[in-house]
C-alpha cells in the first residue's frame, strides 16, 4: 500500500531538478555596480551573500512566481524612476520588502509593495484611509519609495546609505554609517555590512538576469489615469478588460468609485493580444470617444475641460492640459516624451513645478505666433507671453530687438510674427490703472475666528511660557508687480507647495496687492505649540518657523522626524 511513495519521491526529486536547471547558477562577482557606484565585497561578505542568493533560488517554482511578477510590475516601476532620474534597480527592493505582493502585512503593520506604515505613506504622499489606500497602488506607493529615498539621500549623497534608511529610518542609518562614504563612488561592503543590504545585494544578483525569462505571460500591465468618478466596473466596461481581474490588480480602491481629489493610477491588466492597442502612452489614459481634436490661435482660445488630454493644438504645436496631481514627469508620460524634453519645450528649469489647469507644449514651441502683436499687461512676464503664443522666447526676443536682461514694461506692443523694423520705435500703449483687490482688515478678526481661520491650535490651556497663537505671528507679503509664486518662494526660502497650502490656493495665480502668509513669527522669550496636520512633514513645519529641524527635534525629546497626524510640537523663538 505503501510501496509507491518511493516512486513518486523520485519524480518529485526529477521535477525539481528540472525546474532548478531552467534557472541559471548565480555567483557573486567581485565588484557590482548599483547606483552610480561600485560596490567591492570582501570574500566573508561574498559568502554572506552567496547563501542569501542560494537560498533565494532553492525553490525554482517560488522563484519563477516572483520572476514572473517581476515581469508584470517592473516595466512600471522602472518608467516611473528612470523619470524621475532615481536608481532602477532599487525595484529589487520592493521584490525584498513583500515578493511584490500588494496584500502583503509586516509584523509591525507595515503595508503594500514597498511595506510603508500609514503615518511614513502620509509623509510622502500617498493616501491611506477608509477609501483608498495607495501602499497597495504600485504606481503611487512607488512614487512615495522614490521620493522617501531621494530625500534621504541628500543627505548621504551614496545610495548604499540611503537604501539603509528604509529599514532604519533616517536617524538610524545616521547612527550605523560610516561619514567618511558621504558622497563615494566606490565601497567595500564587508561581513559587518548591514544585514539588510546585503540580503537587497542578493536579491539584485539572483533576479537581475532572471527578468524576462517567464516562460509563460498572458498580461501586461498599463497605468490608466482617466478614472475619476468611475467605478471599476465602468472602467473594465470602457477598456473591455474582465472586472475580477482588473480588481486583483487595483486593491487599493476601497470606495465604489475613483475619487476625484487628484489623479489616481488606475492599474489595467492587458491581455498581450491588445499589446499593439496600447503601444502608446496616451492609448492607455483615456478612451478615444474622450479625446477631443481643435486647433487655437492661443492657449488663452482653447477650453479648458476635464476630457482633454493631449489632442489640443496651439500654434500647430501639441499641448496638454495639466490636472490636479500632474507632475512634469506623469505629463511628459502621458504625451509620450521624455521629462528633459517636456521641460526642453516648455523652457521650464527643472526644479519647476507645474499648474493644475493650464496647458503645457509637448513639441518644440515655434518661432512666430499665429497673431500679429500682444500689448504687455502688469504683472506679465515674457515666459507667459511665449508660452500662451507658442513662440519661443528667444524668438520674441529676436523679432523685438530684446536682449535677455530687458524688462518688459506694461503697455508696450510686441511683435509676434513679424521682426520690428530696425528704425521703429518701441510702440507703448496706454492701459487702464491695475485693479488692486480689497483686503479685509486684519484687525477685524476676533482671536477666535483667527483660531478656526487658519486651523491654528488652542493652546491656552497649556503650561509654562505657552500661549495661545494670534494673528500677529502670520508673516504676510503683499504681491508686487511682476512676482510670481516661484519668486516669493525664493525670496522667504520656502517650498512652492507649502506657499501655495498655507494660503489655501486652488492654483499659482495671484494678483497684485494680495496677501500672502509666508511663515510665522514667534515673539522673544515664547513658545508655542503646532498641531502636525495630514501630510506635514517635518521639513515642511520647520519651514513654517523659520526654524531647523534638528530644533524641533531637540524641543521635543524626539529621535527620528516620523510624525503623527494630532502631535503637538513645542516651537521657540530661536
Amino acid at each position: 500500500m505503501h510501496a509507491p511513495r518511493p516512486f513518486f519521491k523520485v519524480v518529485l526529486i526529477c521535477m525539481a531538478m528540472v525546474l532548478k536547471a531552467q534557472l541559471p547558477m548565480v555567483e557573486v562577482p567581485n565588484e557590482i555596480e548599483f547606483g552610480g557606484m561600485i560596490l567591492k565585497p570582501t570574500i566573508a561578505a561574498k559568502k554572506i551573500i552567496q547563501d542569501d542568493v542560494n537560498k533565494l533560488m532553492k525553490l525554482p517554482k517560488y522563484t519563477q512566481i516572483k520572476i514572473d511578477l517581476a515581469n508584470l510590475y517592473f516595466p512600471l516601476m522602472e518608467k516611473l524612476m528612470e523619470e524621475e532620474n532615481f536608481p532602477t534597480d532599487f525595484k529589487f527592493l520592493a521584490l525584498q520588502e513583500s515578493s511584490l505582493d500588494a496584500d502583503a502585512v509586516s509584523s509591525s503593520n507595515a503595508v503594500g509593495y514597498w511595506q510603508f506604515k500609514k503615518e511614513s505613506a502620509i509623509e510622502v504622499g500617498i493616501r491611506v484611509d477608509s477609501k483608498v489606500d495607495e501602499r497597495k497602488n504600485i504606481i503611487a506607493a512607488t512614487s512615495g519609495a522614490i521620493k522617501y529615498l531621494k530625500r534621504n539621500n541628500q543627505t548621504f549623497d551614496n545610495w548604499v546609505y540611503a537604501l539603509l534608511s528604509y529599514n532604519l529610518g533616517l536617524t538610524g542609518a545616521k547612527n550605523k554609517v560610516d561619514t567618511r562614504y558621504y558622497g563615494a563612488r566606490k565601497m567595500e561592503i564587508d561581513e559587518n555590512t548591514h544585514w539588510y543590504v546585503l540580503r537587497f545585494i542578493a536579491h539584485k544578483l539572483a533576479f537581475q538576469n532572471t527578468i524576462g525569462r517567464s516562460g509563460k505571460m498572458d498580461l501586461f500591465l498599463v497605468e490608466y489615469i482617466d478614472g475619476a468618478n468611475k467605478s471599476l466596473a465602468e472602467i473594465a466596461q470602457e477598456q473591455q478588460i474582465d472586472l475580477e481581474l482588473l480588481k486583483k490588480y487595483n486593491r487599493w480602491l476601497k470606495a465604489d468609485k475613483v475619487p476625484d481629489d487628484k489623479i489616481y493610477s488606475v492599474i489595467l491588466p492587458v491581455p498581450f493580444a491588445k499589446k499593439e492597442q496600447y503601444n502608446q502612452p496616451s492609448n492607455a489614459l483615456a478612451s478615444e470617444n474622450k479625446i477631443k481634436k481643435a486647433s487655437f490661435q492661443t492657449l488663452d482660445q482653447a477650453p479648458i475641460k476635464s476630457d482633454v488630454v493631449y489632442t489640443v493644438v496651439v500654434n500647430k504645436t501639441k499641448v496638454i492640459l495639466a490636472r490636479r496631481g500632474d507632475t512634469p514627469a506623469k505629463l511628459a508620460f502621458k504625451g509620450g516624451i521624455t521629462r528633459e524634453e517636456f521641460f526642453e519645450f516648455n523652457e521650464m528649469k527643472s526644479f519647476e513645478e507645474v499648474k493644475p489647469f493650464t496647458f503645457y507644449y509637448l513639441e518644440k514651441k515655434r518661432n512666430k505666433a499665429m497673431v500679429l502683436f500682444h500689448t504687455v499687461q502688469y504683472g506679465e512676464r515674457l515666459w507667459e507671453i511665449a508660452h500662451n503664443y507658442g513662440v519661443r522666447m528667444e524668438a520674441l526676443r529676436d523679432k523685438n530687438r530684446m536682449d535677455e536682461t530687458e524688462a518688459l514694461v506694461p503697455g508696450r506692443v510686441l511683435y509676434l510674427r513679424t521682426k520690428r523694423p530696425k528704425n521703429k520705435p518701441v510702440e507703448m500703449r496706454q492701459l487702464p490703472a491695475p485693479k488692486v483687490p480689497s483686503l479685509p482688515a486684519r484687525d477685524t478678526l476676533s482671536a477666535e475666528e483667527i483660531l478656526k481661520k487658519f486651523d491654528i491650535p488652542d493652546t491656552s490651556q497649556a503650561q509654562g511660557t505657552l500661549k495661545k497663537e494670534t494673528q500677529d505671528q502670520w508673516k504676510y507679503h503683499t504681491v508686487a508687480q511682476g512676482e510670481t509664486i516661484f519668486s516669493i518662494a525664493r525670496l522667504y526660502k520656502i517650498p512652492n507647495d507649502s506657499l501655495v497650502e498655507w494660503n489655501q490656493m486652488r492654483d499659482y495665480k495671484l494678483n497684485i496687492g494680495q496677501s500672502l502668509i509666508v511663515g510665522k513669527e514667534i515673539p522673544e522669550n515664547k513658545e508655542t505649540l503646532h498641531t502636525v496636520l495630514a501630510g506635514e512633514t517635518l521639513y515642511k513645519i520647520a519651514t513654517l518657523y523659520k526654524v531647523s529641524p534638528k530644533e524641533i527635534l531637540e524641543w521635543n525629546n524626539k529621535t527620528d522626524n516620523q510624525l503623527k497626524v494630532g502631535e503637538k510640537l513645542i516651537i521657540r523663538k530661536p
